[in-house]
């Protein structure tokens, strides 16, 4: 349908500018997009296969005067750059900027497909051979002068099958264009993302560049699909956290008539149950009785000083409430009100 399209938008275009017409009559006319009229589906090279493409004519024979040498160079900067067919035929030495940072190589307004100039940013790791090459090139001349425009396609044929790749299979054919679609390709499986894709394609649409030029193979689809999580295998229970040692057995038993919810049984020491940090249990006496604590000057609990020594601070200067300790004894009546008994108003002797 699109070569029906573009034969009667030509006929009618050819009649208006030869003035059989009085306008352009079919300028509105959308071409049908179908994208099995595809004339020629391109395919990729790997990246083993692109390196003996480029090492076997580098020392292949001279064809129609363009050496092995310059022909592999041709397709090692077409890959590197994305460049099209006339772009490349277009450089010279002096397009080659290999001092700049980044070092570029520019195609100028003139000869690329949207009429901009094209600055494609070149891989450290080819600049020695870049320099040597060029070295030998005259100033001002096309580097890829020889090459013939017309048989680029030939050229390439004849140098796969001199390096056993072969050109046609079923994912598509060669050809030199291919090598853009190759540097598309690669940038895309190396994660660059989607706008600097684009750029560096110097494409308009950047569907143009993820649904024509960045080809995913079948290995690249079947890493992708390695991330998924497996379904036929039963979710592994929870392990209990390990123990960190912040919360051992507290080493000194608690005083009789105080319990709580970070204390252990006295009478059972080998009773399950929550025990109290040991950085808290400084605070308490080493023996089982309250012989030794009595009310400090503000009312908190703290240890009796021996005698002839100054009292020592109370709980709470130490950061220790004494208050959050609960009671075991029930509630009793206090004044003219039933109440909780308060540690830090009520002394714990009886």
């Amino acid at each position: 349908m699109q070569a029906y399209a573009t034969a009667i938008k030509a006929f009618s275009k050819w009649a208006w500018r030869d003035g059989r017409t009085a306008d352009y009559a079919l300028n509105a006319l959308v071409k049908p997009s179908d994208p099995t009229d595809r004339r020629r589906i391109r395919r990729v090279l790997t990246d083993a296969e692109l390196r003996r493409l480029i090492e076997m004519t580098r020392m292949a024979p001279t064809w129609r005067g363009v050496s092995g040498l310059d022909r592999s160079m041709t397709y090692l900067i077409a890959s590197l750059t994305g460049f099209r067919r006339d772009e490349l035929l277009s450089l010279t030495p002096a397009s080659f900027r290999l001092d700049a940072r980044p070092p570029v190589a520019v195609c100028e307004a003139g000869y690329t497909k949207n009429s901009e100039q094209a600055e494609q940013p070149l891989p450290a790791s080819c600049l020695p051979t870049l320099r040597a090459w060029l070295a030998s090139k005259p100033a001002r001349r096309p580097v890829f002068e020889g090459v013939p425009r017309a048989r680029t396609g030939m050229m390439l044929k004849l140098d796969l099958a001199r390096a056993e790749i072969p050109f046609e299979t079923h994912d598509g054919v060669i050809d030199l264009h291919s090598l853009r679609h190759g540097y598309i390709s690669s940038l895309a499986r190396s994660g660059v993302p989607v706008k600097t894709l684009q750029v560096l394609a110097r494409h308009a649409d950047p569907r143009l560049t993820m649904n024509t030029y960045a080809h995913a193979s079948l290995f690249d689809t079947n890493g992708a699909v390695e991330s998924l999580p497996d379904l036929l295998q039963s979710p592994q229970k929870p392990q209990a956290n390990a123990a960190t040692g912040t919360c051992g057995p507290i080493s000194h038993p608690l005083p009789a008539g105080l319990t709580g919810s970070d204390s252990q049984d006295p009478g059972n020491p080998g009773a399950e149950g929550p025990s109290i940090s040991e950085r808290l249990s400084h605070h308490f006496p080493t023996a089982g009785d309250l012989s030794r604590l009595e009310p400090s000057s503000a009312g908190e609990m703290g240890d009796a000083p021996p005698s002839g020594a100054k009292n020592t601070k109370p709980l709470i200067s130490q950061g220790f409430v004494a208050s959050s300790l609960e009671l075991t004894r029930p509630v009793v009546r206090v004044a003219d009100g039933i109440r909780t008994r308060d540690i830090q108003i009520h002394n714990l002797v009886p």
